[in-house]
């Protein structure tokens, strides 16, 4: 695991170590609010085969003594998060269901019947959100909840000032995904028996940006750089091509939820999960302030060369691939780069295949093709 970003030439290297350490110096600003919705499952004995929202409820509310504890039994864990963010509902923690009931039905999971549920945080500012954190992550270690492979503790970082708005494209220079993926094992797939990855925002960027007919260059200048690749993020926010990427912002851009937490027993370091959201609240600061304050600026210009050299570089990659027919079932192209097979293009579904890991592409277009390969192949490289 590469505990960095892709191309760090002119950025300093983002050491986890000394996110760690520098804790207390590196608290977010206060205008900002963290809340969480973690998911969790029972396996189901035929002792306890009534388990069911109540007794989940019941049990946590005994554990967390002090807190209000309710439930949900119509929303899902990600409704909630909503929902407690508008004031709808009054309470430290909501139990609810969760949309892995109906995801994993296929997916191997551990013996035994399970239920899956989600415990949802009502927001509050990030030490209090990691108070909270703490305590559920402690009754999700115990023997009567668990979680596995599939679960996921997705994190929403809120905007409290009304006049405040994210910045999406320096949002997806300042979140390091890919590294937050591999520490919770999970850049690679989104399920354990699945190859579709998980997408990140700046990948989504790149992926735009070669599928447009525009080409820019190591000559055009950083403001150049900085219209056309807004102009890209504008238009997939405008036609909702953000929602499947593993950072989702919301429509008015004064949120954004995060889903690059989880897996088995993720609960495990909290000093791990403490570290990433306090990366991840950072980014959403740095993406906020930085239409307001000059050094927030300078930071963003850093950034966007980084963001650029990385481009040019999956560029370099992309032209080098050679595209040949294949006689292999499902595999409409072989991908091969220096004569060195790297990939293919299926055929059902049309997806690029590198590596064990594939997303869709649009099975007319090479430029997307030859995209999608490159990322993939940076993924694997940094995976």
């Amino acid at each position: 695991m590469k505990d960095q970003y892709f191309d760090v030439t002119h950025t300093p290297i983002v050491s986890l170590n000394d996110v760690v350490a520098k804790y207390a110096d590196n608290a977010p600003v206060a205008d900002l609010s963290v809340s969480f919705s973690a998911d969790f499952h029972v396996e189901v004995a035929d002792a306890q085969a009534a388990t069911t929202i109540d007794h989940v409820q019941k049990s946590f509310q005994n554990f967390l003594t002090g807190r209000i504890v309710a439930k949900d039994e119509d929303s899902f864990g990600e409704e909630v998060l909503s929902d407690l963010a508008a004031g709808d509902a009054v309470a430290d923690y909501v139990i609810s269901n969760s949309l892995m009931n109906s995801i994993v039905l296929d997916q191997e999971l551990p013996s035994g019947d399970t239920q899956f549920f989600s415990i949802t945080a009502a927001p509050e500012a990030f030490d209090g959100a990691m108070s909270k954190l703490l305590e559920v992550t402690d009754k999700m270690s115990s023997n009567e909840f668990k979680t596995s492979a599939p679960t996921e503790l997705a994190v929403q970082v809120r905007l409290t000032e009304e006049e405040g708005v994210l910045d999406p494209l320096v949002l997806a220079m300042a979140s390091n995904e890919i590294l937050w993926l591999n520490r919770f094992s999970r850049a690679g797939r989104v399920l354990p028996s699945e190859v579709w990855i998980k997408k990140t925002l700046s990948g989504s960027i790149i992926n735009e940006y070669f599928r447009l007919p525009v080409r820019l260059s190591a000559q055009d200048d950083l403001n150049t750089w900085r219209a056309h690749l807004s102009g890209i993020v504008e238009d997939m926010m405008a036609d909702g091509r953000d929602g499947d990427c593993a950072c989702v912002i919301s429509p008015d851009r004064t949120s954004v939820n995060f889903y690059h937490i989880g897996g088995e027993a993720y609960g495990n370091d909290i000093a791990l999960l403490f570290a990433t959201i306090n990366e991840m609240t950072k980014a959403v600061s740095v993406a906020t302030m930085v239409s307001d304050q000059v050094t927030m600026r300078n930071s963003a210009s850093l950034l966007l060369r980084a963001f650029v050299d990385r481009i040019l570089n999956l560029q370099e990659t992309a032209e080098e691939f050679e595209f040949a027919d294949s006689d292999e079932k499902h595999v409409a192209k072989a991908i091969s780069s220096h004569e060195t097979e790297v990939g293919a293009v299926r055929s059902t579904p049309c997806s690029v295949n590198v590596g064990g890991m594939a997303v869709l592409v649009d099975g007319q277009d090479e430029n997307a093709q030859r995209a999608a390969a490159a990322l993939l192949l940076e993924r694997q490289e940094n995976t």
